[in-house]
């Protein structure tokens, strides 16, 4: 068990279970940065340190975060569970709050409420022959709580925060959670999309750009429908959408293209250089933005002088 003085209290709950099986397995349990009144038990209180942390997690069999069912612990994340899970060992935890979403019941960890079930799981990470919870909790964790999974998201809110963007957070959500369950593809063929698109890129002047097609935005380019026909033609295009799971979607769908680059962000926070890009675009984007001309402005910053940029705007 690793934690603070304040949690410790939650260890005596289970002290029993631990002592049962302390001693008929000749175990011994380790409390790391803190102590706990646990009668009977072999115990040995480690202080905290960041040198000896992870070699103490590593070399223990089983990571514990027993708690009691109560609004307060409801509303605690998880963390020890993330801990142990990354460190590659099991995992025990009582059924409260994120708990139960952290942990998938005999695949990655156990959950155990009454003394008698702490015993059971106990003796079931003792007693057990491989390593496929060790790998099953550790996957969890680099699935959804490493760091290259959760920074795109620290990412996202810490642009925000700092640019106050000028978008409408329900919008993009909304679009978002959209892209990723619903694709327009899937109900069009290829030769009906590019009617579409060629509908809207009919008057676009493709001669105007310099040899090799140049530098461009899809501003707002949600899953990439359109960018499929315009990457075949042109140097490099940026991608742009304030949505992740957009751009996941778009990423997805154009993984046939080396000249992307796909950017979490909006108009108005782009960070290309000023008089850079040779064209852009956004087809029925910018009426969604609180501002739309301040967007109209930051695009045409990015743009060179006299390059196209192409807008379909939505209008009653």
């Amino acid at each position: 068990w690793i934690g603070t003085q304040s949690t410790a209290k939650y260890v005596e709950s289970v002290s029993d279970a631990i002592k049962e099986v302390c001693i008929k397995t000749n175990g011994k349990f380790i409390m790391i940065g803190a102590r706990a009144n646990l009668p009977g038990v072999p115990v040995e209180f480690i202080d905290w340190s960041e040198a000896d942390e992870i070699k103490y997690l590593k070399s223990s069999h089983v990571g514990i975060m027993p708690l009691p069912d109560q609004h307060w612990e409801r509303g605690k994340c998880g963390f020890k569970i993330i801990q142990y899970m990354a460190s590659r060992i099991p995992v025990i935890a009582s059924p409260v709050g994120v708990n139960s979403t952290i942990i998938k019941e005999g695949v990655n960890g156990y959950l155990a409420s009454t003394t008698s079930d702490w015993v059971d799981c106990l003796y079931k990470v003792y007693n057990k022959s491989d390593d496929s919870l060790e790998m099953n909790g550790y996957k969890n964790i680099v699935s959804n709580y490493s760091f290259s999974h959760t920074s795109p998201t620290l990412l996202e809110t810490l642009r925000r925060y700092i640019y106050r963007e000028n978008i409408d957070k329900k919008v993009v959500d909304d679009f978002g959670f959209e892209w990723s369950i619903f694709d327009n593809e899937e109900e069009l063929s290829n030769t009906s999309l590019k009617e579409i698109w060629e509908d809207y890129f009919h008057i676009f002047p493709w001669n105007a750009l310099p040899k090799g097609g140049g530098v461009g935005a899809d501003i707002g380019c949600g899953s990439g429908r359109w960018a499929k026909f315009v990457a075949s033609k042109v140097k490099k295009l940026y991608l742009i959408d304030p949505s992740i799971d957009a751009i996941n979607v778009a990423k997805k769908k154009l993984s046939q293209f080396n000249n992307l680059e796909f950017s979490i962000t909006t108009a108005d926070t782009f960070s290309v250089d000023d008089e850079s890009l040779d064209f852009a675009y956004a087809l029925g984007v910018l009426h969604h933005i609180p501002d739309t001309n301040q967007s109209f402005q930051s695009i045409s910053k990015k743009l060179k002088k006299g390059a196209p940029l192409l807008v379909y705007l939505y209008y009653s």
